[in-house]
């Protein structure tokens, strides 16, 4: 069935995410497809790449593919809860039409916010900080070994009343104190324990090479949770 296929961006441009093993069966399902939806598919079934993903709401550091419905894909150990095993087929809309793509980009009208540390608690093991740097990988990992509770106080607008915001945001150690992750120079994103450090790489060269052609579709840069 056609319903089960999207059509998503990535840092190379156009792909349909068709469900299957199989990289000719996809490759023959998007072929149907593609006509009735104004695309053309590029390759043949050896262009398509087979993945395991799972579909998240925001568009974290590792997503690899953005849908215009706001689902976000990112990498996955297969067989996991959740997580669908599907082939990425490269393609070309017949007419130029925009992509929605996410807006990353901060509010011009947010203010620094000052915020200041409550409490430390234990991160879970495998958890990492993805840095960008200038050595030949183009990364460094750090290991994120404590989320800090942060809490700020700032004026509402509407009534002029102080509000307490609180956070949750991943630390690493910068000389001998736990420092927010996002406060470090060339901070990337978390990579969760599922990512694998084979996906880590991999996704860090899709975006070496999205910066180095001048497209960066997804850079947001989540280090919190706002509570």
């Amino acid at each position: 069935m056609a319903d089960d296929i999207r059509l998503l961006v990535g840092a190379r441009g156009l792909v349909l995410l068709v469900p299957g093993t199989d990289p000719a069966e996809v490759h023959a399902r998007a072929l149907a497809y593609a006509p009735d939806n104004d695309l053309v598919i590029e390759g043949g079934p050896d262009a398509v790449r087979i993945r395991a993903m799972r579909a998240i709401g925001w568009c974290s550091w590792s997503c690899a593919y953005c849908g215009p419905d706001g689902l976000h894909y990112v990498p996955a150990r297969a067989g996991s809860l959740g997580v669908v095993t599907a082939g990425f087929v490269p393609c070309q809309q017949t007419a130029l039409q925009e992509h929605a793509r996410p807006d990353t980009s901060p509010r011009k009208d947010s203010p620094m916010i000052d915020w200041r540390t409550v409490n430390a608690l234990p991160c879970p093991p495998s958890w990492r900080a993805i840095f960008g740097d200038d050595s030949p990988r183009g990364y460094v990992v750090r290991p994120v070994p404590a989320w800090l509770m942060q809490e700020a106080t700032e004026v509402d607008r509407e009534t002029g009343q102080p509000v307490t915001r609180t956070r949750v945001v991943a630390a690493c150690v910068e000389g001998a104190e736990l420092v927010p992750v996002d406060s470090v120079g060339g901070f990337w994103g978390l990579a969760s324990p599922e990512v694998l450090d084979d996906t880590v790489a991999e996704v860090a060269a899709e975006h070496r090479q999205a910066e180095d052609a001048g497209v960066v579709p997804f850079r947001p840069r989540r280090a919190e949770s706002a509570l």
